[in-house]
């Protein structure tokens, strides 16, 4: 029994299976109680329509007294055993406004006349007034009945057919009282035998409830920890992000200092080198390898002072000609050497109006340009640089391809890798190509590559129109 209370939910839910149980068997009686009562009611109107058929049959006999219509309705009680033990069949007719009992001295003797206006002449008043159907209601003797009633036009009388409704309640009445019965075993049963099943399983909830409260706690104090290693993190990052701002910093500095010197060098070297007479080619070959090498540390400082740009700036928005870009990254490199002997085919689709960081546009292509430049391949008459651009509303495709020693594919994953140089024939800092990805980026642009050595390489580019996104 204690243990029957502690799980009063299972056996709350017990008395609820067993009340809908219950609800759905008193519903399936009343629906069984329902048709019994219909089909009774038809029994009784086919009774009183058979006797009125059987009357109309004896009124063709030209000597019919009442004795025969008595005689007849006797073997028809005898034979017939569908208007129950104590149900009846009687023939009546109006005289001086009271109902009277025909074929039957004991009823008249009893009921000499019954006012028609008396609730118990309901179906006896309707007869006699031509209608047929049936009802419930009381009978003359007072008894709760079912009754059909039908009209007799010939003899002006009519016939009820009656059955007491206790014949019909009874048994079904039996019947709810043993499925209440049952049904309340059967609960008692599956309770037992429910709760038999489920207090093991109960008992290793409720145990594990308990585990899940302990790991619970160990999980907040896990949490815990890791939001105070969180907040130590977030510490760490803001103090590893003012580190990198600084070096950022500091390198853009150092390298804008470094070129100052760097170019007083460049300068006074080519003094020298114009005082130097022609006939003296030891000197002046001496004097073009240190100019050289002051022009790549100069060229490896600007690389970085790039990189550090592109890293430390926001993104600029300024309208784009690429026409004009071109044409001015093309003047800055016509320094370089052997950019007057490659030729530049140049195809530009710009209709509409191109937003973008004009700076870092530039850069990308700068890079690209002079990569084209530095490695070209001398062997082929024909050098070349093809530059494709196409604008569309959502954005600018563009396409660098040249025909110069081209890429090896071993080497192509690894292009955009800082300080990575793809040939020995590379003379630059290994940071052009990774400054054009992390510009591109920056743009929220794609760059992809396609080479074949000896064939040359293609670059294709996609820069959206912050155009469509401004607005």
């Amino acid at each position: 029994m204690i243990r029957l209370f502690r799980h009063k939910k299972l056996v709350l839910l017990a008395l609820f299976i067993s009340l809908i149980s219950f609800a759905i068997a008193a519903v399936s009686i009343f629906a069984f109680y329902g048709n019994a009562q219909k089909q009774l009611y038809n029994r009784l109107q086919d009774i009183v329509n058979r006797e009125k058929a059987g009357i109309a049959v004896l009124e063709n006999k030209l000597d019919l007294n009442e004795n025969d219509i008595t005689e007849y309705l006797e073997q028809v009680r005898y034979k017939d055993n569908s208007i129950g033990e104590n149900g009846d069949i009687i023939l009546f007719q109006m005289i001086n406004d009271s109902i009277q009992f025909m074929i039957s001295d004991k009823l008249a003797r009893k009921y000499p006349g019954i006012p028609k206006s008396d609730a118990i002449a309901t179906p006896m008043r309707k007869a006699l007034n031509g209608e047929s159907g049936y009802m419930r209601g009381l009978d003359y003797n007072g008894v709760e009945v079912f009754s059909a009633y039908t009209f007799i036009e010939k003899l002006n009388c009519g016939v009820v057919a009656k059955i007491p409704t206790s014949e019909i309640n009874k048994p079904f009445l039996e019947v709810i009282f043993w499925i209440f019965i049952s049904l309340i075993l059967l609960v008692l049963i599956f309770v037992c035998f429910f709760l038999k099943i489920t207090n093991p399983i109960i008992d290793s909830v409720v145990l594990n409830k308990k585990e899940l409260i302990m790991a619970n706690k160990e999980l907040v104090f896990q949490n815990d920890e890791k939001e105070k290693r969180a907040e130590e993190l977030d510490a760490s990052n803001l103090e590893l992000k003012k580190a990198n701002s600084e070096l950022d910093r500091f390198v853009y500095s150092a390298s804008h200092d470094l070129r100052s010197p760097l170019k007083s060098l460049l300068g006074l070297s080519n003094m020298i080198i114009e005082d130097i007479s022609p006939d003296n080619s030891v000197q002046l070959e001496q004097m073009g390898m240190m100019k050289s090498s002051i022009l790549k540390l100069d060229n490896f400082i600007e690389d970085i002072l790039t990189y550090s740009r592109n890293a430390r700036t926001e993104v600029i928005n300024e309208a784009i000609d690429f026409k004009q870009t071109i044409g001015e990254v093309r003047n800055n490199l016509a320094h370089m050497d052997g950019a007057d002997k490659i030729e530049l085919k140049l195809e530009i689709d710009q209709k509409i109006e191109f937003i973008s960081d004009r700076a870092r546009v530039s850069i990308v292509l700068s890079n690209l340009i002079s990569n084209a430049i530095k490695y070209k391949d001398t062997s082929k008459e024909n050098s070349y640089i093809g530059i494709n651009v196409k604008c569309i509303n959502d954005f600018a495709t563009i396409s660098v391809e040249d025909n110069g020693i081209g890429i090896d594919a071993k080497y192509k994953d690894r292009i955009f890798d800082m300080f990575y140089r793809g040939t020995k024939k590379s003379s630059g800092s290994g940071l052009g190509l990774y400054i054009a990805k992390e510009a591109i980026e920056k743009l929220n642009g794609t760059m992809e590559m396609e080479s074949a050595l000896t064939q040359g390489t293609k670059f294709t580019i996609m820069i959206p129109n912050r155009l469509v996104a401004s607005t």
